[in-house]
């Protein structure tokens, strides 16, 4: 998890150029069970960063943006439902240039720099836009909404994890 903090703080600085602090929930999990990918040290959740840009957080500039009904949505909603999967990017590039590429760029970070599936190393996932298949860089925009697995527990912030071989 160092490898990949220190990639995402060089990352952060070459894309956005300057200082900025980088802000996540942490790395280890809490519990006991050994499917947890937090609790085995391979995972860390993003929650935004402060720079010249200014403050961006998932929960404020990506989940609390509304879903278009053009691409799904109701009443500014992904459906509630667990069986809706076809879930899109709802940041539109228009009305918030920033946001949207920022979030773009780190997402593409996360599946260049870490597995976006169970049996997927790094070099072998390709450059996606959001939301991508349903894999291990889940996010407010991720196509599915079961328990803790899905986008509603994802709203503020983006879940990356390494391969344990890479841990």
């Amino acid at each position: 998890m160092l490898v990949l903090s220190c990639r995402l703080a060089k990352f952060v600085l070459h894309e956005f150029g300057g200082g900025a602090t980088i802000y996540h929930l942490g790395f280890a999990g809490r519990g006991t069970i050994d499917t947890n990918r937090h609790n085995r040290g391979v995972a860390l959740d993003f929650v935004g960063v402060s720079n010249h840009l200014g403050d961006i957080r998932v929960e404020r500039d990506w989940w609390n943006k509304p879903v278009p009904d053009s691409i799904g949505g109701v009443q500014g909603k992904w459906p509630n439902s667990l069986s809706f999967t076809d879930s899109r990017y709802r940041i539109d590039a228009t009305s918030d240039r920033v946001a949207h590429e920022f979030f773009l760029k780190i997402y593409n970070l996360a599946i260049t720099e870490c597995t976006d599936g169970s049996n997927k190393t790094p070099s072998s996932i390709p450059s996606l836009s959001l939301p991508g298949p349903n894999g291990h860089v889940i996010h407010p925009d991720y196509g599915t909404d079961v328990g803790d697995t899905g986008r509603t527990a994802h709203k503020n912030h983006i879940h990356m994890e390494v391969s344990e071989e890479f841990a």
